[in-house]
C-alpha cells in the first residue's frame, strides 16, 4: 500500500507463490503455476506485464472505469483486465516483497475438476487469440499436451529442492504433473467437442 504514495503508481500487484507445508503441497509447487514458496523473488518494486487477481491493488477511479471483463473461461480476467490497462497506456507495477500463499486444488475432486477447467480455459484462449485456427483445434490441444509433458521435467527440475523434496518426491511430482496434463488435455479437448458439458459438470 505504501507504493501508492507515488502517485504514478495506478496498479500495483504482488507475488503469489504455493505454499510447501505438507508433502501433497510441496508436489503441487513443483510443477503447477505459481513459484514456490522457497523462491526468493525481487524485493523492490519493478514494472511488470500483469498481476495476479488475488494480490493486487488498484487506484479506485481506475478500476471503475476499467473493471475486470466477463469472459467464456474460468480463468484469465486479470490477463485480460492488465493488456487492456497496458493498451489505455496504463503502467503496471509488482512489489516482491508483498507475497500471499496460493492454496493447492483441494482434494482430489477439485484436483480433477482444476484441472479439466484448466484446459477448457486452454481451448478458449485459443479460440479468441490471434484468431489462429490451429490454437482452437483438437490439434492445438495436443501441441499443449506434448508442450506440458516435455516442459515438467525441466520445471520440477528447477523447482524440487526449494519445495522441499528429494530424488523420490521429484518422481511422485513427475507422476502427479503427468495425472494433472491428462486431466487438462482431456479438458482441453472436451471443450472443443462439448464445450457446454464442462461447464455443466465442473467448476473451479
Amino acid at each position: 500500500m505504501d507504493a501508492l504514495r507515488n502517485p504514478d503508481i495506478k496498479v500495483i500487484g504482488g507475488e503469489t507463490y504455493l505454499s510447501n507445508d505438507t508433502f501433497y503441497e510441496k508436489l503441487v509447487s513443483a510443477f503447477w503455476q505459481f513459484e514456490t514458496q522457497g523462491s526468493a523473488g525481487r524485493p523492490e518494486i519493478y514494472e511488470t506485464r500483469g498481476f495476479y487477481a488475488n494480490n493486487v491493488v488498484f487506484r479506485g477511479d481506475i478500476l471503475r472505469e476499467n473493471p475486470f471483463p466477463t469472459l467464456k473461461s474460468y480463468r484469465g480476467a486479470c490477463a485480460a483486465l492488465a493488456a487492456n490497462l497496458r493498451a489505455h497506456g496504463y503502467k503496471i507495477y509488482r512489489h516482491g516483497a508483498a507475497r500471499v500463499s496460493h492454496p493447492p486444488p483441494e482434494g482430489m475432486s477439485h484436483f480433477v475438476s482444476r484441472a479439466i477447467c484448466h484446459g477448457h480455459d486452454m481451448m478458449m484462449v485459443g479460440a479468441t487469440k490471434n484468431a489462429v485456427w490451429f490454437r482452437a483445434s483438437p490439434l492445438g490441444s495436443v501441441w499443449r499436451y506434448l508442450r506440458d509433458l516435455v516442459n515438467a521435467p525441466g520445471r520440477i527440475t528447477a523447482r524440487y529442492r526449494q519445495a522441499g523434496l528429494g530424488v523420490a518426491g521429484w518422481l511422485a511430482a513427475m507422476g502427479l504433473a503427468f495425472t494433472y496434463y491428462t486431466l487438462k488435455f482431456f479438458g482441453d479437448l472436451m471443450s472443443f467437442f462439448a464445450p457446454r458439458k464442462v461447464r455443466q459438470y465442473f467448476s473451479i
